[in-house]
């Protein structure tokens, strides 16, 4: 297949992002409403455990398999041959996980219905291959099959989910969701890999490949999971659980977008690093986070700009908690974005990922110190807190680490005028939120407003990434439009 370019990678993967926002803006009321904030909280505690256990299944070998798939793009043999190896190897990888699991569901008395109905989060993580797709640079496949299998679980969830008691089946079908998002993507593999078995050959190899990309994730795990973890062990009720995932979910698909670019750009560096060509992977990360401060700063503005009207009418009664929790983790979509490029797409693009887990895991350290302090007196509140200072304290070490690659003074130069359009943003928004009740229309007016105010004012400070993409629209616009003649 013709390897598609970064853009309509981009495209492609933003869209999917995108989808991903808009399908919990559809669902998010219903189910906070039927299932409550305690609900809500069981189930992210157990998912967090779930994950947790898939992160050891897979033990590093998905980041480090896309890796390969990336070096082995026009190798067809050689990666069929890989492709069969992983599967074998993550087969292996998952019996003391799987092992560990069941015990959970046969003595965790509390949980173990609740546990046995993520069965579907548990198969999904030994049978994604999203990890090839993304080394081939093929997100078409992956968004395609996801969207399917995302509105199948929307409707399922109207149909079936109606009060806290559904628990157990809200959970069967989130994992049944993504189960059958996998299964679908298997389907579109004969285009690459022809039919195999799971092979072992070569397992040490894979296996060390795999553990250096383990530590990084499992410690990047803790701000995605281990806050929650932490929560239900640390805090008697499920309740404020509950609020701080509510509080992470607007949070995280406000970052998808922002990570979608990293993870567009991946395969990108990689092949870059494999040739040895400096000049072109500095080039890339410059302008990867440019596009970071046009798109990240106005969404972190913008989150706490529409908190206190969005949170009543989203999420019901018994949320006000949340706008508190958005106001405190608002920060975090630039300083993760930031992470995320530096750390995701630099540090393992180019084989670095060993110097990448030394920081995560300070950051973790920090993280986990703070939450055992915090979370006990503050909740929700304090677990917010200590995921923004132990991410902040990660990104300055990451950045201190990429100056030689990074522009800094003129990162700092680019952001000035992202900050000032985000900050006048805001003062609109607030007057807005002022002016009007809490609902979705002034919810509505509030992000069509501040859109448009914002790109007003990047225009008119004529930031030069906008301006030279609105300079290629207009050309395409000439060569494409007016300039065919019938």
């Amino acid at each position: 297949m013709k390897k598609r370019g970064v853009k309509v990678n981009y495209i492609f993967q933003s869209g999917y992002q995108i989808l991903n926002l808009i399908m919990p803006l559809i669902t998010t009321p219903y189910i906070s409403r039927r299932l409550q904030a305690e609900g809500i909280g069981a189930f992210s505690y157990t998912y967090s455990i779930i994950c947790y256990l898939i992160i050891f299944s897979n033990l590093g070998i998905n980041a480090y398999a896309s890796r390969k798939v990336s070096v082995l793009q026009e190798l067809p043999g050689k990666q069929k041959i890989f492709f069969w190896q992983i599967i074998g190897i993550k087969l292996i990888n998952s019996i003391i996980p799987g092992i560990i699991y069941f015990l959970l569901v046969l003595f965790d008395i509390k949980y173990s219905l609740l546990f046995l109905s993520e069965l579907f989060f548990w198969v999904s993580g030994f049978i994604n291959i999203t990890w090839f797709f993304s080394g081939m640079e093929d997100f078409q496949s992956t968004v395609r099959n996801n969207v399917i299998a995302k509105v199948i679980g929307i409707i399922m969830l109207f149909i079936l989910v109606k009060d806290e008691g559904d628990t157990v089946v809200y959970a069967l079908i989130m994992g049944g969701t993504i189960f059958l998002g996998d299964i679908l993507q298997w389907r579109s593999l004969p285009e690459y890999i022809r039919k195999g078995r799971p092979q072992i050959s070569e397992y040490k190899k894979h296996f060390k490949g795999g553990i250096k990309m383990l530590m990084p994730e499992l410690a990047s795990s803790v701000f995605t999971y281990g806050d929650k973890v932490m929560l239900g062990i640390l805090m008697i009720s499920t309740i404020q659980n509950g609020y701080y995932e509510q509080a992470q979910k607007v949070i995280i698909l406000s970052q998808g977008v922002i990570n979608s670019i990293a993870t567009v750009m991946l395969p990108r560096i990689v092949h870059l690093y494999s040739k040895d060509d400096k000049a072109m992977i500095s080039y890339y990360m410059n302008k990867t986070m440019h596009f970071l401060l046009i798109i990240a700063v106005p969404l972190s503005f913008g989150i706490s700009g529409v908190a206190k009207d969005f949170v009543p009418w989203f999420f019901g009664s018994g949320y006000e908690t949340v706008e508190t929790l958005l106001y405190i983790l608002s920060p975090i979509i630039f300083v993760h974005g930031v992470y995320y490029i530096l750390g995701y797409q630099y540090l393992f693009g180019t084989n670095q990922e060993v110097r990448f887990t030394v920081y995560i895991l300070v950051g973790a350290i920090v993280n986990t110190i703070l939450n055992f302090g915090l979370i006990p007196v503050y909740g929700a509140v304090g677990a917010c807190m200590a995921s923004v200072i132990s991410e902040v304290v990660i990104s300055i070490v990451l950045l201190f680490n990429a100056r030689q690659i990074i522009n800094i003074r003129k990162m700092v130069k680019n952001g000035g005028k992202p900050l000032m359009s985000s900050i006048i943003m805001l003062l609109l928004l607030k007057q807005i939120e002022i002016r009007m009740d809490s609902t979705f229309i002034s919810t509505f007016v509030q992000i069509i407003a501040g859109i448009i105010i914002y790109g007003i004012m990047m225009v008119l400070l004529k930031d030069s990434f906008v301006m030279n993409e609105m300079n290629r629209i207009y050309a395409a616009i000439v060569t494409y439009g007016f300039g065919r003649k019938d």
